[in-house]
């Protein structure tokens, strides 16, 4: 697995910080025993969605930032797919069109605030 800036989670972090145990977080998220939380803080294993859901309820932190490493990951995968998306759109003007290029110009140009065109009553 590819290493961002992050790391890959910061369940142990926020974890201690609330001075819970293993055991008393997998409690508090439903996942059994405190060898299934020692997994997540490890890498070895991911909470399935009922439990990441949990993690974001209880620490009060957004699984983007408690899983912050997987994120920026997950950012360039979607950002290369939308770029390679964009560009082999057709160029027919549509409302799907603009819809479409709308939406991949935000995803790999996040901070552009370039003007995309839109077509009314078009076919």
């Amino acid at each position: 697995m590819r290493h961002y800036g992050s790391l890959h989670n910061y369940i142990e972090m926020h974890r201690e910080r609330c001075g819970l145990s293993q055991a008393e977080l997998a409690l508090l998220i439903g996942v059994g025993k405190g060898a299934s939380v020692s997994r997540y803080e490890l890498s070895s294993r991911t909470p399935n969605l009922e439990a990441l859901l949990a993690l974001e309820l209880v620490f009060r932190e957004p699984i983007q930032r408690l899983y912050a490493g997987v994120a920026e990951g997950v950012l360039d995968s979607v950002t290369s797919r939308a770029r390679t998306l964009l560009e082999s759109l057709d160029d027919t003007p549509s409302k799907e069109l603009a819809l479409k290029l709308e939406l991949l110009t935000k995803l790999v140009r996040p901070d552009d605030i370039t003007i995309i065109p839109t077509w009314e009553d078009v076919g």
